[in-house]
């Protein structure tokens, strides 16, 4: 996909959710509708309006990654650079309806969660988002699609570590397996690597590329490239061009390369 955070719905809450923590960021815990990004598997530029925007340099595609619903996330840091977190939430989630403006999930009724676990090294809580070495792992239950499929079992696991350092450089590499079993389980292996570099008054240059298997058989190995340039024209206005190739698109028999160029703008109050 080159884009993950676009989509159409009416008026809604997105995230709603009760954040607590207990001796000094030491045990934390959230509950209500979460995004599951917010928590596993991400690296410093996840963030699709400011860095990259498309799904070969976002979470791993190897995971049954649903949207947001309802569950929660537990925390605990048994020494300062180790922690451990686990959740679990509605295997699907919201399923983006109009008017809906708080829909939790149509299966965490039923039973059907996807479950999530990850341990990890920072070298302090408060630069986990900056600075990170995870191994996720995840399985989600069978279900019955809103379409009225079923949808099998899905596990796997998924790695990624991100280092920002000198206050400029911004590399991150993961790299995930699945049984390529789940509604939104795109691959069963895939490699990722990128690097985000900063200039003055906080402008960003990001290339990006991965290599994956899709769950399909007999298709071929899917690659995918990206380089996005953010420029910071004030302290509230960003605008960043990009540009995306996709060789052996998936979906598109019809051609080998897909091309993409793209620019987003960004104000911020």
């Amino acid at each position: 996909m080159p884009a993950v955070a676009f989509r159409h719905y009416t008026f809604r809450f997105v995230e709603l959710n009760w954040q607590q923590n207990f001796a000094n960021n030491r045990i934390a815990f959230t509950v209500g509708k979460v995004d599951m990004t917010n928590y596993f598997n991400f690296h410093g530029l996840i963030i699709p309006w400011q860095h990259f925007l498309g799904f070969g340099a976002s979470v791993s595609g190897t995971v049954n990654w649903g949207n947001q619903g309802l569950g929660g996330v537990a925390m605990v840091r048994p020494t300062e650079h180790f922690y451990l977190i686990a959740g679990a939430i509605d295997v699907y989630g919201d399923l983006f309806e109009d008017g809906h403006m708080l829909d939790l999930g149509r299966n965490y009724e039923n039973g059907d969660l996807m479950y999530l676990a990850e341990i990890g090294w920072v070298p302090s809580y408060a630069e986990r988002y900056f600075k990170k070495i995870s191994l996720t792992f995840w399985q989600s239950d069978s279900y019955i699609s809103a379409a009225g499929s079923l949808i099998e079992k899905g596990k796997g696991m998924a790695f990624t570590a991100h280092w920002f350092f000198q206050e400029r450089f911004a590399p991150y590499v993961r790299f995930g397996i699945s049984n390529g079993v789940g509604e939104n389980t795109l691959y069963r292996r895939d490699i990722q690597i990128g690097h985000g570099m900063k200039f003055r008054h906080h402008d960003m240059l990001g290339i990006s590329f991965s290599w994956n298997d899709p769950n399909i058989d007999d298709v071929k190995d899917q690659y995918t490239s990206e380089i996005f340039y953010r420029v910071n024209l004030t302290a509230h206005l960003e605008i960043t061009p990009s540009v995306q190739m996709i060789v052996n698109p998936t979906f598109n028999d019809r051609t080998s390369e897909l091309f993409y160029a793209g620019i987003r703008g960004r104000i911020t109050l």
